[in-house]
């Protein structure tokens, strides 16, 4: 039995960082491993329990990075200090030192965001050397969303500050989708540290019977950003959809769209806009929905989790395309139950084809065991053997 300890980020009960490290320490605990998690908060709604340790400070967001004073010239020279909240990093690593002083730990994951998570990280493993240290990316720093826009001098002071990380580390993960990127910048120093997984949301769902309901009811659930993840086509679609198909939407949504779906509410009968809800509401409301609907990123090579997290339950799932080179392609193409949708077609077209896909797929459900093999790198039980490798 090891003891492991995860630094990690929630914002809220539905943080994708969140559900990832709770699923894999799941398994870690199943295989006999004593696991704690660290969790950062900017405002705690989640209080400390067995296992977990909440640590509190005003909020760090990565949008504004380069507003902090002294940053720019800072990371223009190369230097990403300035970019690395040290209070923030100084509360990680004082708890964990703290948690290894009281029982000394074996293995310590630092999932990724926050930069701060890998700076505690790489700090402890200098101070204790034979603690395993793993850096786990669910997105990247450079090929990712927040990011991927950034000035060419931050992506390299990133680059740079990565390396230091990686030299320190004993062993990186990085989702798939990250990996020509990855190999590109770091394989030669650190290849023999990689290690390729995918996000770990693939967990089976208990199935209800289906309902019967006098109209289609679909789901949307996530973030949505007007620069990187935008409703804009989708409701377009849906306008002339309900032309000819009486249906319901339910937005179970944040961000900067959310005007732009109450305005469409008012032209389009059927669209209900529900909010971010707790995570046993969601799982309630997307199992009795007919069809999940995903909107691919319109930069980046990163992976929406809740387009993995919808493929766990079978269902029939419509994916609107954002981009040439989208990446949610390779997986929608795959799953047997899917509908891919590109941003240039005209809403008739892709009308005809919604009503066609609703028609095919009404009440059917994909096999998970089938799914899990065919996605095995998204079972979080792969991710917690990397973390288990000797």
């Amino acid at each position: 039995m090891s003891r492991i300890v995860f630094l990690s980020r929630f914002f809220g009960n539905m943080s994708a960082n969140a559900i990832c490290a709770e699923n894999i320490a799941k398994e870690l605990k199943k295989m006999g491993h004593k696991v704690d998690i660290i969790s950062y908060e900017e405002s705690p709604e989640k209080a400390e329990g067995k296992g977990i340790y909440i640590i509190t400070k005003p909020a760090v967001s990565e949008k504004s990075i380069l507003g902090r004073a002294g940053s720019i010239a800072s990371i223009v020279l190369g230097s990403m200090s300035s970019a690395v909240d040290k209070d923030l990093t100084a509360l990680y690593y004082d708890k964990l030192c703290q948690i290894h002083n009281a029982e000394p730990v074996d293995v310590v994951v630092a999932m990724h965001f926050p930069f701060e998570s890998i700076q505690a990280l790489a700090q402890f493993k200098i101070k204790y050397p034979k603690v395993k240290a793993v850096i786990y990316e669910l997105d990247s720093a450079v090929d990712g969303i927040k990011l991927s826009k950034m000035p060419l001098f931050f992506n390299r002071a990133a680059e740079k500050w990565l390396s230091q990380k990686y030299a320190i580390c004993d062993t990186v993960v990085i989702m798939k989708s990250h990996e020509t990127y990855w190999k590109s910048k770091f394989a030669k120093k650190f290849g023999d540290k990689l290690r390729l997984a995918d996000i770990p949301v693939l967990t089976e769902r208990i199935q209800h019977k289906r309902e019967e309901k006098a109209q289609v009811t679909m789901l949307y659930s996530g973030l949505l950003e007007k620069k990187y993840r935008s409703p804009s086509y989708m409701l377009a679609v849906l306008k002339e959809l309900k032309k000819g198909l009486e249906f319901e939407i339910s937005f179970y949504s944040k961000g900067d769209c959310e005007e732009e779906i109450k305005e469409a509410a008012k032209e389009i009968k059927g669209i209900r806009q529900c909010g971010y809800v707790s995570v046993a509401e969601l799982e309630r409301a997307t199992e009795s929905a007919d069809i999940l609907v995903n909107i691919g990123n319109a930069v980046s090579k990163s992976v929406p989790s809740k387009m993995i997290t919808y493929m766990s339950y079978g269902k029939p799932i419509i994916h609107f395309s954002s981009q040439e080179d989208d990446i949610c392609r390779k997986y929608m193409e795959r799953y047997p139950l899917s509908l891919i949708l590109d941003g240039s077609e005209q809403s008739e077209t892709a009308c005809g084809k919604i009503a066609d896909f609703i028609e095919k797929t009404k009440g059917k459900r994909a096999e998970f065991d089938k799914i899990r093999e065919m996605f095995a790198q998204s079972d979080p039980k792969y991710s917690a053997n990397i973390i288990c490798e000797k």
